[in-house]
């Protein structure tokens, strides 16, 4: 009986992370694009019960054109958010977003630049 009592309560903590719903990558603002600046941004965001971002900042960043970017972007961003024991939570969540510059005519799927995040 308390091996069934110890592995109910184990079975009822189960935590989820926040999962991104909507929102649009980041562009490249003309001085980022002017300095070929690219690299991986990464963005810490505190992801609050009802899926919007209560605040975010950048944790990794590269240059403070690019950070600025992703900041902006991921505060727009709404999220599933996280639970624990099946409630929803708040959750801190690192987004990086990778920022490159693509040449069009050595790229041939791609035609614009373009800022990606992982998708968790």
């Amino acid at each position: 009986m308390a091996v069934l009592a110890l592995a109910a309560g184990w079975l009822g903590a189960e935590t989820t992370e926040p999962k991104k719903l909507t929102g649009e990558m980041p562009d490249y603002s003309d001085f980022a694009r002017t300095h070929e600046l690219t690299g991986t941004v990464v963005v810490e965001a505190l992801v609050d019960e009802h899926g919007r971002v209560f605040a975010a900042d950048v944790v990794d960043g590269v240059h403070v054109e690019l950070d600025l970017a992703a900041v902006n972007a991921v505060s727009n961003w709404t999220f599933e958010p996280a639970t624990k024991d099946g409630k929803p939570v708040m959750k801190v969540v690192r987004i990086p977003i990778e920022f490159n510059l693509i040449d069009p005519l050595k790229e041939s799927l791609r035609s614009h630049d373009t800022a990606i995040a992982a998708n968790k």
